[in-house]
């Protein structure tokens, strides 16, 4: 997350004050399930109340034994899309105000669009009465107000009982909706804009949806992890990007994978659990993108379908990504195509240790999550950092604080035994009119699981390297039964950066942006660490445990008003009647408002008279594809241009712009919009636009082919497509899409796809498939089987699938 403090404590004119301490918290129950009310399947289950209690930050959980469950596992998957308007402001960068403003956004500038939509996937894992989902949401972070909401939500809508055990994951794009974190709204310009209670409250819908759909989805499973380090070491996928605590700390070197097939059968989802920060794209950008992590599933996925001919669900789940920057820019692509590089790469790394993994059809599976309270006196307990949180006059930062430094002390350097300077929260929030304690400072939601030989902790934040190795370091090689311990990052709720203490002392931007000083993050790794112990030692109740309620309640809202569409259903844009591959088709049409949801824009092939979808490149069942993954640019352009109000009626002009990929078959081709739109008349109904015909073909892409004794080596090359942004804008007008991963952008590109080769020799036609060789950098075919090796060739080739042949090579004898 990146923030620009000065401007925004200038902006606010703010001046020491105190908040007030509260005895007392809001009224509720606590969810307390220490009794066996878990002895059934979620779905029937029901959570005991305890007496509500005030905020204490001397509350212990309470542990009850018992037998963990142990045998055979099921498992269900699910992805859906975040229910988020186009308009709504992007979390991640503070200060991002320049830029149109609509009824979605506030403190930061709305978004004009998305190069794909958000993608939240599930994993549910079920032995016998147990039970534990992984979610992996699109957003910039976990917030506990999110996390319990959609528990709550669960419960009250599907009759499903998961408090405590869902563990969530952000994958940190800084170009995924905001608003979901109820902090003052003077502090909207810190990176998430201010609060929306309707916008999370559609958030919180869409989550419970896909969750409940894995849950459906539960079948017999076998299952595998397995953990890989320095699997990326020459930073193709992610860096290091502090430098304050090196040569100590680098990047997070570990992979762990953590997966699921149907028994015997191919794997169907793997969680990708490493760090890199989201943030490819700079402040500039007006369109949604899941950004980096975004680009590692989508090209996992897509590479494995193309090798095993079977869809995988990879759910991108944060490590210790606080201090590791994307990578993807070592051949100098523009950020688009960079994501898409870094993504390639990636699965290249990644796809070959699949093979590895050792399959098993039972699991021992326990999970636990508390609510704790807690302040400077709890935080800092241990002697060991005694006094190393207090301001200059030897007072403690009662509440947190923000850009401490030492008097002295330049970053690098340590400020061990320094007074700290730092913002203090108390009085900064509590000029805020705040009252403490105070939740999103003063209480953490925090989880931990165990999965046979697998141990899991959360941590609700940005943790470092640093205090991944700390967590690591307390469990691996000292817990019998326990091999790995899995660290899950921007999970549950949310503290900004969290380094280990003597990492913290270093100073530099991801110090400066913590919370809770050098003893926050291991405070809340020692609370996790803590919790798994209480597994480990067969404590396995309660499920879910607060310290105290929530501080954050559910708020109130009145839901925004639909506006009208003045030309529903009109074409504005129509394709060009033939096109090339590299070359961009743009299509645009009169549709419907944000509110009721994002557009969804298909590709369709018309073969033998029909037109049919064209599937997603993924493999997902019923998936096409279209604009809700990576490859298509989808803009609104609405007439008058959106303000912050909300109007009767308007022009609701949407535009895709899509570069034709360098291996689409040729054939016949349209796109077709479809979405909901508010008429005249008061009336909603479906929006269903299509685009004419159009041919594509070959046009830059080539084919060569040479010989050898026994092989015939084609290859398929495409020259560059010069990248620009279109006038005035921030999203790409040319040249945005990977041709080739392993070229500069402004060299001719290899492609690799699956050719269909025709070829005439020695009085016969034999005819072939290829794929491309990454050994011998072309696609090779054999010559020795067919008995062409002596004859002189005629070859015909073309992209599998194609209606129409490509050109003709000649290849002469040898």
């Amino acid at each position: 997350m990146t923030m620009r403090w000065t401007t925004l404590l200038l902006a606010l004119g703010l001046t020491a004050a105190c908040g007030t301490k509260a005895t007392d918290s809001a009224d509720a129950a606590v969810v307390d399930d220490a009794t066996g009310t878990d002895a059934t399947i979620a779905g029937d289950a029901t959570a005991t109340t305890d007496t509500a209690v005030a905020w204490d930050q001397t509350r212990k959980w309470p542990n009850t034994a018992g037998t963990p469950s142990k045998g055979a596992l099921s498992a269900g998957i699910a992805e859906g899309y975040l229910d988020s308007p186009v308009g709504v402001s992007m979390a991640g960068y503070g200060n991002r105000d320049a830029g149109l403003h609509s009824a979605w956004s506030q403190a930061s500038k709305a978004s004009r669009g998305f190069y794909s939509k958000m993608l939240i996937k599930t994993m549910a894992l079920q032995v016998g009465t147990e039970r534990l989902v992984f979610v992996k949401s699109p957003l910039m972070t976990s917030e506990s107000f999110l996390t319990d909401s959609i528990a709550d939500l669960l419960l009250s809508k599907y009759g499903l009982e998961l408090h405590g055990r869902l563990i969530f994951s952000a994958t940190h794009s800084h170009h995924a909706p905001a608003r979901f974190w109820p902090i003052p709204a003077a502090m909207g310009g810190v990176g998430l804009d201010t609060f929306d209670p309707e916008l999370a409250a559609r958030m919180v819908e869409s989550f419970a949806a896909v969750i409940k759909a894995s849950i459906d989805n539960v079948a017999p499973a076998e299952w595998a992890w397995a953990k890989f380090e320095d699997w990326d070491k020459t930073d193709l996928v992610y860096r290091d990007r502090r430098g304050e605590n090196d040569p100590l700390w680098g990047k997070d070197p570990r992979l762990t994978l953590l997966a699921v097939r149907r028994p015997g059968g191919q794997m169907i989802a793997s969680i990708l659990n490493f760090p890199v920060h989201g943030t490819a794209f700079d402040t500039d950008n007006d369109l949604l993108t899941e950004d980096a992590p975004g680009g590692v599933e989508t090209k996992v996925e897509e590479a494995w379908f193309a090798q095993t001919g079977t869809p995988l669900q990879a759910m991108f789940m944060q490590c210790a990504g606080g201090d590791s920057a994307p990578a993807g820019d070592s051949l100098g692509h523009p950020t688009p195509s960079r994501i898409e590089k870094l993504g390639e790469d990636a699965a290249q790394l990644i796809l070959p240790k699949f093979a590895t993994l050792q399959w098993k059809p039972d699991m021992t599976l326990t999970v636990r999550t508390v609510r704790v309270d807690f302040a400077h006196e709890s935080v800092y307990a241990a002697p060991d950092l005694a006094h190393e949180f207090d301001d200059p006059n030897g007072a403690p930062y009662e509440d947190g604080g923000w850009q401490c430094n030492a008097a002295g002390v330049s970053d690098g350097q340590s400020m061990a035994g320094h007074p700290k300077q730092c913002i203090d929260l108390q009085s900064f929030i509590g000029a805020l009119d705040v009252v403490f304690p105070y939740g999103p400072l003063n209480q953490a939601l925090l989880s931990a699981a165990r999965l046979d030989d697998l141990a899991v902790i959360t941590l609700p934040g940005e943790p470092l390297y640093s205090l991944a190795q700390y967590a690591r370091q307390q469990i691996e090689g000292k817990t019998p039964g326990i091999t790995s311990l899995m660290v899950v990052g921007y999970s549950q709720d949310y503290f900004l950066y969290l380094p280990a203490p003597a990492d913290w002392m270093l100073g530099g931007y991801e110090s400066q942006m913590s919370l809770w000083g050098p003893g926050g993050g291991r405070f809340f790794a020692d609370h996790s660490l803590a919790l798994l112990g209480d597994i480990l030692a067969n404590n396995v109740q309660p499920t879910f445990w607060e310290s105290s309620p929530s501080l954050s309640p559910p708020i109130p809202y009145t839901a925004r008003a639909v506006e009208q569409s003045e030309d529903a259903n009109t074409l504005l844009a129509d394709a060009p009647t033939a096109t090339v591959r590299t070359a961009n088709v743009d299509f645009a049409w009169g549709g419907g408002d944000p509110n009721l949801g994002a557009p969804t824009v298909t590709l369709q092939r018309q073969q033998t008279g029909t037109w049919t979808n064209v599937a997603a490149r993924n493999g997902h069942a019923g998936l096409a594809l279209d604009n809700s993954r990576p490859g298509m640019l989808t803009i609104y352009q609405p007439i008058p241009e959106v303000k912050s109000d909300i109007l009767a009626s308007r022009k609701h002009h949407w535009r895709v712009r899509w570069q034709v990929p360098a291996d689409l078959p040729l054939g016949v081709y349209r796109l077709v919009a479809t979405g909901s739109a508010l008429g005249t008349d008061g009336k909603t109904a479906a929006v269903s636009v299509q685009s004419g015909a159009f041919q594509v073909a070959a046009g830059p892409t080539n084919f060569a082919a040479t010989r050898n004794a026994t092989k015939l080596l084609i290859t398929f090359t495409a020259p560059p497509i010069p990248f620009a942004n279109e006038t005035g804008e921030s999203w790409p007008a040319t040249g945005w899409r990977l041709i080739d991963r392993a070229s500069k952008p402004d060299a001719v590109g290899t492609i690799r796809a699956t050719l269909h080769a025709s070829i005439v020799g020695s009085g016969k036609t034999t005819a072939v498939d290829a794929t491309y060789s990454e050994t011998d950098k072309a696609y090779v075919i054999d010559l020795v089987q067919p008995g062409l090796t002596g004859a002189a060739l005629d070859v015909t080739v073309e992209v599998k699938g194609s209606d129409t042949p490509g050109g003709t090579l000649h290849v002469g004898a040898p």
